[in-house]
């Protein structure tokens, strides 16, 4: 657990005083550093498929969690990373799944357009994929042609995981 520690204070370190990067695979989201000399390098060459976990929300702005998928993309690419070598899927459920919803559902639930729209779309074009539970969806009275384009229903979210671990993913709560 020390070794962790240090690790990231000496990543926060030889990072002072620079902004993030918001590139280049998602541009304008997902803020990141290129931190040099570290502790576990980051091999290019390998396939990386990684499913993170989408409960929690936010009242107003950005999804944080969500931004969090441009933020992997982008300080992969920083450390030379290829984009076809890193496959992202969201499972987005809980207070999150209003965070999906297309722009007019959007507006009719929440009163504005869908603050997330942008970046959704943004890694749906550099192929993330994104699943909203059923489950949650079905608790919100939400159908499908009220998601953003490019936004599937999985079964349920713990379907989800199960399915993207059996290919192969690794979960990032």
């Amino acid at each position: 657990m020390r070794s962790i520690v240090l690790c990231l204070l000496f990543a926060a370190a030889v990072t002072r005083g620079e902004e993030p990067v918001r590139g280049p695979v998602i541009a304008g989201f997902g803020p990141a550093f290129k931190v040099e000399d570290l502790a576990v390098p980051v091999d290019a060459g390998v396939e990386r498929k990684v499913a993170l976990d989408v409960l929690h929300s936010r009242p107003e702005g950005l999804n944080p969690f969500i931004e969090s998928a441009a933020r992997y993309l982008n300080m992969h690419a920083l450390r030379g990373v290829p984009a076809d070598k890193m496959r992202v899927a969201l499972v987005v459920h809980g207070p999150a799944t209003f965070d999906v919803l297309n722009d007019e559902a959007h507006m009719e639930r929440k009163g504005s357009p869908n603050p997330n729209a942008g970046l959704l779309s943004a890694l749906l074009k550099a192929d993330v994929d994104i699943y909203l539970c059923g489950q949650s969806a079905g608790f919100n009275d939400i159908s499908a042609d009220e998601l953003h384009p490019g936004v599937r229903l999985g079964l349920s979210a713990m379907t989800m995981f199960e399915s993207l671990q059996r290919e192969g993913y690794t979960l990032l709560p």
